[in-house]
C-alpha cells in the first residue's frame, strides 16, 4: 500500500512496528549470530568508507565531538571507580599502618590512598606513562599476582610517611630547618 503523503507513510510504518514489535524482537533473538556475522563482514569490507565517514562526521559536528568526550569521561570515571573499589578490597579496605591515628585503621574510602611501599610511586608512574585508569588497573593486576609493593594508607599516614622518608623534594628543605 504505497502512500504518496510522507506523513501517512511514516504513521503507517510506526503503527506496523508497534503491532509487530514482539515478532521483530523474537526474530532478532533467533538470528542474533547471523546479524553479528553480517555486521562483522560489512565492517571489514567497508573499513575505509566507514573511517572516512566517521572522521568527516566527527569534524563537522562539534556538539557531537563534545558529547562523545563527555561520554568518554563518564565511562572512564565509572570504570576507574569500579577498579579502585576492587583494588581497595584486595588491599584490605583500611589503613595498613599499625600506628594509624584512627583506632583500628581508617576505613573511609574518601581518605584512603594507594601507596608504594618502597616510595617510588612518582618515578614508577612517569616511567610507565600511564593515565589513572590504566594505572589502577595495572596495580590491581600486580596485586592479584601477589605483589607486595603496594599498601593502603589513609591520607594522614601517607603524608607522614612521605615526610619522614623524604619522598618529596620540597620536604627536604623543611626537614633541614626543623
Amino acid at each position: 500500500m504505497p502512500y504518496k503523503d510522507l506523513e501517512k507513510r511514516n504513521e503507517h510504518t510506526r503503527q506496523w512496528y508497534s503491532l509487530h514489535k514482539e515478532e521483530k524482537r523474537e526474530y532478532r533473538q533467533n538470528h542474533k549470530e547471523c546479524y553479528k556475522e553480517y555486521g562483522r563482514k560489512y565492517r571489514q569490507e567497508h573499513k575505509e568508507q566507514r573511517k572516512e565517514y566517521n572522521q568527516k562526521y566527527y569534524q563537522t559536528r562539534p556538539e557531537y565531538r563534545e558529547k562523545e568526550r563527555e561520554r568518554g569521561r563518564k565511562y572512564s570515571k565509572k570504570r576507574r571507580e569500579k577498579i579502585k573499589i576492587e583494588l581497595f578490597e584486595f588491599l584490605g579496605n583500611k589503613c595498613s599502618n599499625p600506628n594509624c591515628l584512627i583506632p583500628n585503621g581508617c576505613r573511609d574510602v574518601r581518605a584512603l590512598q594507594i601507596d608504594h611501599v618502597h616510595g617510588y610511586g612518582l618515578t614508577h608512574r612517569k616511567e610507565t606513562r600511564t593515565k589513572s585508569d590504566t594505572f589502577y588497573f595495572r596495580i590491581l593486576r600486580e596485586v592479584k599476582a601477589g605483589s607486595k609493593d603496594y599498601q593502603l594508607l589513609c591520607a594522614n599516614c601517607n603524608w607522614i610517611k612521605k615526610f619522614e622518608n623524604k619522598e618529596i623534594r620540597r620536604f627536604e628543605k623543611v626537614s633541614e630547618s626543623v
